[in-house]
C-alpha cells in the first residue's frame, strides 16, 4: 500500500468551495478562530459524538488548511511496546460549514508520515487497540508510518428535529527497513448516525456507530544467519501454547463493532446541563495466515463512557462543573484445536484466560473571564482517579495499578487590532500510587523485564507540565496561524519524556 500525498489534495479541493462563502470581517474571523480554540469550546465536546447535535456545535464557519510537525523523546520508554520517541508531519483540512439556516456540513481530511523509535515487543500496528494479542520479539527497532484519515458528515434541521450521518475512514502503513521487517497493512471505516428533538430550552439526541476493521500483519526476515524469535503474545507475559514457538510471521486481524449513545445538551450559549453516555462494543479475530488463516484468539472490547455537567454565564464571567466516567473491559478468548489433517484444523473448544478492567473517574471546573468582547482567559482545575486490573486466570498473572492525578489547565487570548494572540499552559502530577505485579510463570528473563520495566512505570509518581503559543494575522478574507507548544514530562527516578510540535495553518 502506499498512501500518496494527491490523495489529500483530492480531498481538499473538495472542501475548497467553503471557502467561497460570504466575506465577513476582520474582528469576526478572529473572534471565530478564538472561539474554536478556547477551553470553554472542548468543556462539552462528548455531547458532540452524535452527528445530529453537531448541528449546534458552532455559530459561525470555519476551514482550515494546516501543516504541523511534531517531536517527542523519552529518557526511558513509559510504555516498551509503544516506542520511546516519534517524529511525524501531517497535513491536515478541516472545515466546519454552516450551509444554511437548516443545514451544517462538516469534513476533515489528514496525512501523517514519520517514524516512531525504539518499539520493541510489538511488531503489530494498533496496539492499543488489539492487546494483548500482537507479535513480539525482543529486538524491534525504529518504525516508519504513514496514514491517511478523512472524516465527513452533515446534518439538517426540519422544525425541532434534527438528524445526522457521518463517516470516517483511516488507512495506514508501518514497516521497518531492517529485521525484522513487519509490513502492517490497515482498514478502519466507521459510520454513524443519529438524531435529536429540540425540547425548549434543551436538545435530546440518540445516536448509533458501527466499525469495520482490518489489519494484514506480516513480519519478513533477510539476514541469511538466522532470525529474532517471534511471540505469540496471549496477556501478561503468555504466548500461545501451540502456536507460540517462534513460527509465526503472518497473521491477519478482522474485526467490528457497534455502539449507541443519548446526549442532552443546551440549546444556545452553552449555558445549562448537558449529559452524555455513550455504549461501544468491539470484537476483532486474530488469523493466522500460514496455518489456512485459523482463528487463534477473539479480543471483545466493551466501552461506556459517561459525563455529566452544568454551565453558566453571568455578565463577563462563566462557570461550568463536570464530571466523566469510563468503564472499560477486554476478554481475550484463545481457541484450541485438533490434530491436523493436512493444513486444516477442527476447533474443539475455547477459553477465556485473559481479562482486564479499567476505570477512570475524572472531575473539573471551569471559571472563565472576558474583558470587553476581545479577551477571554479561563481556568480549568481537574481531578482523576485510575484503576487498572488485568488478569491472566490459566497462569494466574495479575497487574494491578490504583493512581490519581490533579492539576490545572489556563487559556488567555486576546485581539489586539489584526491579530489574535492565545497563550495557554498546563501542570498535572500523578502520583505514585499503588500497585500489584504477580507473573510467577513467566520462564524467560527477557519478558520478564519488559512486563517489570512498564508497571513501573506505569505506577511512577510524574510531573507533567507544558505551554503553547499561537498568533493569528488577518489578511484579506483570510487569516494566518503560527503555533508552537512544547510539553514535558517528569518521572521520578526515571528520566523525562519531552514533546514538542509546531504548526502553521491557513483559516478562511
Amino acid at each position: 500500500m502506499k498512501i500518496r500525498f494527491c490523495s489529500f489534495l483530492t480531498i481538499a479541493l473538495f472542501l475548497l468551495p467553503a471557502l467561497q462563502g460570504a466575506e465577513r470581517d476582520s474582528l469576526s474571523l478572529l473572534r471565530t478562530i478564538a472561539e474554536y480554540e478556547a477551553l470553554s469550546a472542548k468543556w462539552i465536546e462528548t455531547v458532540y459524538t452524535n452527528p445530529a447535535t453537531r448541528y449546534y456545535q458552532h455559530c459561525t464557519s470555519l476551514t482550515r488548511i494546516s501543516l504541523n510537525g511534531v517531536y517527542g523523546k523519552e529518557d526511558e520508554a513509559a510504555l516498551l511496546q509503544a516506542g520511546d520517541g516519534y517524529l511525524k508531519g501531517a497535513a491536515d483540512v478541516s472545515s466546519w460549514i454552516k450551509l444554511s439556516d437548516r443545514t451544517r456540513l462538516w469534513g476533515n481530511a489528514r496525512y501523517t508520515t514519520g517514524k516512531e523509535t525504539g518499539v520493541v515487543w510489538n511488531e503489530t500496528a494498533d496496539f492499543e487497540l488489539l492487546y494483548p494479542y500482537v507479535m513480539a520479539d525482543s529486538i524491534g527497532g525504529d518504525l516508519s508510518l504513514q496514514e491517511y484519515a478523512f472524516t465527513g458528515g452533515y446534518s439538517g434541521r426540519a422544525g425541532k428535529f434534527t438528524w445526522g450521518i457521518e463517516g470516517s475512514y483511516r488507512a495506514a502503513l508501518e514497516y521497518r527497513n531492517r529485521d525484522p521487517r513487519p509490513k502492517n497493512i490497515v482498514s478502519d471505516l466507521d459510520f454513524a448516525g443519529g438524531g435529536s428533538v429540540r425540547l425548549d430550552k434543551y436538545v435530546v439526541g440518540i445516536s448509533v456507530m458501527a466499525q469495520i476493521y482490518s489489519q494484514d500483519n506480516t513480519l519478513d526476515f533477510y539476514a541469511p544467519l538466522g532470525s529474532a524469535y517471534i511471540y505469540t503474545m496471549t496477556g501478561l507475559g503468555t504466548t500461545s501454547v501451540r502456536f507460540g514457538k517462534g513460527d509465526v510471521t503472518d497473521t491477519n486481524y478482522k474485526g467490528y463493532g457497534y455502539g449507541a449513545g443519548i446526549q442532552l445538551l443546551p440549546t444556545q450559549g452553552r449555558k445549562g446541563i448537558y449529559a452524555a453516555a455513550n455504549y461501544r462494543k468491539y470484537s476483532v479475530t486474530q488469523h493466522l495466515d500460514g496455518y489456512n488463516n485459523l482463528p487463534l484468539t477473539v479480543l471483545d472490547r466493551t466501552l461506556l463512557d459517561m459525563t455529566a455537567g452544568y454551565s453558566t454565564k453571568q455578565d463577563m464571567h462563566t462557570v461550568g462543573i463536570q464530571v466523566k466516567g469510563v468503564l472499560y473491559n477486554r476478554k481475550g478468548t484463545e481457541n484450541t484445536f485438533g490434530s491436523a489433517a493436512g493444513n486444516n484444523y477442527d476447533q474443539i473448544g475455547s477459553t477465556t484466560p485473559y481479562t482486564s478492567d479499567q476505570m477512570k473517574i475524572q472531575g473539573e471546573l471551569l471559571y472563565g473571564i472576558k474583558a470587553g468582547k476581545n479577551f477571554k482567559g479561563y481556568i480549568r482545575p481537574y481531578y482523576l482517579w485510575f484503576h487498572t486490573d488485568i488478569r491472566q486466570k490459566e497462569k494466574e498473572h495479575r497487574l494491578k495499578i490504583n493512581s490519581s492525578e490533579y492539576g490545572l489547565k489556563i487559556d488567555a487570548s486576546g485581539i489586539f487590532e489584526k491579530s489574535l494572540l492565545s497563550l495557554s499552559g498546563n501542570i498535572g502530577i500523578r502520583t505514585g500510587g499503588n500497585g500489584e505485579l504477580s507473573i510467577p510463570n513467566v520462564q524467560k528473563d527477557c519478558v520478564r523485564e519488559m512486563l517489570e520495566h512498564n508497571f513501573v512505570l506505569l505506577k511512577t509518581r510524574r510531573t507533567n507540565y507544558g505551554i503553547e503559543l499561537k498568533w493569528s494575522r488577518i489578511f484579506s478574507g483570510w487569516a494566518l496561524s503560527v503555533a508552537a507548544d512544547w510539553q514535558q514530562s517528569h518521572y521520578e527516578k526515571h528520566g523525562t519524556a519531552n514533546y514538542a510540535g509546531v504548526n502553521i495553518g491557513f483559516n478562511f
